[in-house]
């Protein structure tokens, strides 16, 4: 399972703002999938308080990102659990701690396309 972290052009500092320089948001990492060529955009958070807020705020984010030409596919990733936040109306994957410690699992035990799957897999409806 191979990422390297890369910069888009106009994200300076991972923020997202509009034309007219309105902060949008921001992304704290882009990978990109180097098999694939898939370019992630990843939220991490610590807690699920305000998951619902930054789950929103996010897709903004996405959404400007994408009208820029840039195809990302968003992640955000919580610290907690945060089963209730992973069928969102803005179909923002969420991978929580249960996924991060599956992954980690998954990869010790060399089932690398298993841990990808995780990863890649659309998010629910």
């Amino acid at each position: 399972m191979k990422f390297e972290v890369v910069e888009l052009g106009d994200t300076l500092y991972a923020k997202v703002k509009r034309k007219n320089g309105t902060d949008i948001g921001d992304v704290d990492i882009f990978a990109r999938d180097v098999d694939t060529g898939k370019i992630y955009a990843i939220q991490c958070t610590i807690g699920t308080g305000r998951l619902i807020d930054k789950i929103d705020t996010f897709a903004n984010v996405i959404e400007e990102l994408r009208k820029r030409g840039h195809l990302v596919e968003p992640i955000i990733m919580v610290r907690d659990r945060a089963a209730e936040s992973k069928r969102n109306v803005r179909r923002i994957k969420i991978l929580d701690r249960d996924d991060i410690y599956r992954i980690l699992k998954l990869i010790r035990e060399r089932k690398i396309s298993a841990a990808k799957r995780i990863i890649q897999d659309p998010v629910p409806i």
